[in-house]
């Protein structure tokens, strides 16, 4: 479902995760321009009726985490505004670039999860 105004409120969001399971695991894609994985990191509330849905961004080089291990459920997300009242609006932050994140949509995704079960003996950027 694509948000027109993108204002995304505790209601919204509430509506749009209503018809999925609360073990479902959510995904928030990558930033445009850098492409890097976007994570959740926390909810915190910044003004009065305003939470923010704080994200983090994988660093290059970085191998702390995959996309597969740092996705959350429909229930993390539902828990974190628990006990708000629907008009309060839920705003992103911004990439590491400072470049603004601005909710859109919820799109329900099929998600292949890959595991490779042996350590790569080389890697691309040693060869060259």
């Amino acid at each position: 479902m694509t948000n027109s105004n993108h204002k995304l409120t505790v209601g919204l969001l509430r509506k749009l995760l209503s018809g999925y399971p609360l073990s479902m695991e959510v995904t928030f894609g990558a930033t445009k321009f850098n492409k890097r994985p976007l994570f959740y990191y926390r909810f915190k509330v910044r003004g009065e009726k305003l939470i923010q849905l704080e994200l983090s961004e994988l660093e290059p080089g970085s191998e702390d985490i995959s996309e597969c291990e740092g996705r959350i459920t429909v229930k993390t997300l539902l828990d974190g505004v628990k006990g708000l009242e629907n008009d309060w609006e839920i705003v992103l932050g911004s990439s590491n670039d400072c470049a603004p994140l601005v909710f859109d949509s919820i799109t329900p995704i099929v998600a292949f999860n890959i595991v490779q079960p042996k350590e790569p003996r080389y890697r691309i950027e040693d060869k060259a």
